[in-house]
């Protein structure tokens, strides 16, 4: 939890600027929020993600370290499983824990068009 950037408690990822304002920061809310959103603003075009407020919200916890394409992939997957009424999860051949526990089902695609 910190109020760095905000003024007010909120869960956010670890970067520079939490762990150096962190725990130096005011209750300060809305006047902090309005004193950081102009750096924000410039971090964000800056593409620096040690000044951003990178918020975790509240299932931060179900992250989990892997690859972003299995991620991405069993994001997507688990759309198409509810849709078709059944859980996908992790690539073909995957040593990913769910691909085994509850076996993996190619996502739906469109058809591609053949050469004739």
């Amino acid at each position: 939890m910190t109020r760095a950037f905000t003024g007010r408690p909120a869960r956010a990822l670890r970067n520079d600027f939490v762990d150096r304002y962190g725990g130096l920061a005011p209750h300060g809310y809305p006047a902090l929020h309005h004193l950081t959103s102009p750096m924000c603003g410039a971090a964000t075009a800056a593409n620096d993600a040690e000044r951003i407020n990178l918020w975790a919200g509240t299932r931060y916890r179900h992250a989990t370290a892997e690859p972003t394409g299995w991620i991405l992939h069993r994001l997507a997957s688990g759309v198409w499983g509810v849709r078709r009424g059944h859980a996908q999860t992790g690539p073909p051949g995957s040593r990913h824990p769910s691909a085994r526990s509850t076996g993996w089902h190619p996502p739906l695609r469109r058809p591609t068009a053949r050469p004739t």
